[in-house]
């Protein structure tokens, strides 16, 4: 076990699991061997392999709660396999001696799973009973906020985010989803005030996103010369980290839209005809949206599928890859660009 902690903490962690699997080879038995091991899968992203280790300890051990919670988790939220982690939580429930953290965490994995499954009425449902049991926990309350919203229960979500956002003053997407409830009963002030919180909150801590900020403007060009070909001659494709305080002060507000559409102004000189149409995608917040490399490829697409199809026809004109005039790339803030390349994987 030492030899396994110490090539663990030199970052070796091909030898490090080496050594774990020998301490559990001669003590069979080991938790904290088993533990070690699953852990340095993880960090190798192993999670197929950290999976069948610890299926192999619950079927000797059907009911052990740490192995259950560890599988399920696993399933849920890196192996997107909602179904399969249901299954290890349906007899979590069953086990005895679970501690009050673990059954928090069973109770916040089952809800997760049953969200990423779209079920979430019965998430709302499953929340309600959980609550009863852990009435003040944030990622409760959060999820029940968030169900709520999600079914247009919105006389339900805004008392549920209201005390959440209290408890919790920085929790930005409590902030966002009580703006959403507001401006759906027509309560714009609530609703500005909601959003820009969010607006402040999210400047101040960027998301960790999967792409540079480079890198998401460079998948983004190459998806508008695929799906807007006939159109940019007509619409110019600009990437920014996220939304500006003026777009902020149009309605509706909202900082964490994917992209909008406005007019094209530009003073500086061009050859050929100036796009009508600025179509600006926002890194940020497409990245929170997404669990992938595909997700995020995949909602670009629709984003310009989208405003493609409101093109007219007249306005799309044929164009040869080869003499495709560069996508409109202005320079974002320097600010929010120094904070997505710092926020980036």
């Amino acid at each position: 076990m030492q030899k396994a902690r110490e090539a663990r903490e030199r970052g070796e962690l091909e030898r490090a699991l080496r050594a774990a699997k020998a301490a559990i080879h001669l003590c069979p038995q080991d938790d904290d061997a088993c533990v070690l091991q699953i852990r340095i899968l993880q960090e190798l992203d192993q999670y197929e392999m950290a999976i069948r280790v610890l299926d192999a300890r619950i079927e000797n051990k059907p009911y052990h709660p740490w192995s259950l919670l560890e599988a399920a988790d696993l399933l849920i939220n890196r192996l997107r396999r909602p179904v399969d982690g249901l299954h290890r939580l349906s007899r979590l429930f069953r086990a005895r001696g679970l501690t009050k953290t673990q059954e928090l965490r069973a109770y916040r994995l089952q809800a997760e799973a049953l969200i990423d499954r779209q079920r979430c009425y019965d998430a709302w449902l499953f929340l309600h009973r959980a609550r009863k049991r852990h009435p003040e926990d944030p990622h409760l309350l959060f999820l029940a906020g968030w169900c709520a919203v999600q079914q247009e229960m919105f006389d339900e979500a805004i008392p549920l985010l209201t005390y959440l956002t209290e408890k919790e003053p920085h929790h930005a997407d409590a902030h966002f989803y009580l703006g959403v409830a507001h401006e759906s009963h027509g309560n714009k002030e609530a609703t500005y005030a909601a959003f820009s919180l969010v607006y402040k909150l999210d400047t101040q801590n960027p998301p960790q996103c999967r792409y540079r900020f480079d890198h998401f403007r460079r998948l983004v060009e190459q998806l508008a010369r695929t799906y807007l070909r006939d159109a940019l001659g007509y619409l110019s494709v600009v990437v920014e980290p996220y939304p500006d305080e003026q777009v902020l002060q149009t309605f509706p507000h909202d900082p964490r839209r994917v992209s909008i559409l406005t007019e094209h102004h530009s003073f500086l000189p061009s050859i050929g005809p100036k796009p009508r149409k600025r179509l600006t995608i926002y890194h940020w917040n497409i990245e929170r949206l997404c669990f992938s490399d595909e997700e995020i490829s995949s909602e670009v697409k629709q984003i310009l599928q989208e405003e493609a199809s409101y093109i007219p026809q007249d306005s799309l004109r044929k164009m040869d890859p080869t003499t495709q005039p560069p996508l409109s790339q202005p320079p974002p803030c320097p600010a929010l660009l120094e904070a997505a390349n710092e926020g980036s994987a």
